[in-house]
């Protein structure tokens, strides 16, 4: 919240309630802007950050599926003449990371930064991600975000392109649903 206080936001401009984590520390050597220090965090602890109601909602990635879509519901699209009710797509194996490097700000060694690392072992994938957190906290923390990170990509490798009708117009960004075509659920956050 403290963030969005400095951005000039009230209280009643932003709802956190659904973050749980403490941050230890929170280390800006050099101006950025509100939205870049946000970004670290949301890269850090998991969650997104959208408006909803005229409100800024951080809501934390992982959440259940709050509607079910039946097949009867999506309305067919017409791409290159053929009619769809579902595109699926894959990213490449190759566009994928095979290992996430975090770089953090680590209290027993001083405040110095250090890096923990996650990598998939079998898989053709070469490329390497670094995040540079600047943030405080233990070793533990850091390596569990480079796994998730690192897992995250490859789970998230599918997406999905759908359209709904007016009657599904609450759900929102950020929100996960469960949609099923020829018997096979597909769940997706939006």
């Amino acid at each position: 919240g403290e963030l969005l206080q400095a951005a000039g936001l009230t209280a009643s401009d932003y709802d956190v309630s659904r973050l749980t984590d403490t941050v230890e520390g929170f280390i800006l050597d050099r101006p950025i802007t509100v939205r870049s220090a946000l970004e670290y965090l949301t890269s850090a602890f998991f969650f997104d950050i959208v408006e909803s109601d005229g409100i800024l909602k951080c809501v934390p990635r992982g959440s259940e599926s709050v509607k079910a879509v039946p097949e009867d519901d999506l309305i067919p699209a017409a791409k290159k003449g053929i009619q769809d009710i579902i595109e699926i797509n894959y990213a490449q194996e190759l566009e994928l990371p095979q290992r996430v490097n975090v770089t953090y700000i680590d209290r027993p060694f001083n405040y110095d930064p250090v890096t923990q690392t996650s990598q998939r072992q079998t898989v053709r994938a070469v490329d390497q991600v670094t995040v540079n957190l600047p943030i405080v906290m233990g070793a533990t923390r850091a390596k569990q975000i480079s796994d998730i990170t690192l897992y995250s990509t490859w789970k998230e490798r599918t997406s999905f392109q759908i359209t709904l009708p007016p009657k599904y117009v609450r759900i929102e960004p950020t929100d996960v649903i469960t949609v099923t075509v020829n018997n096979v659920a597909h769940e997706m956050r939006v």
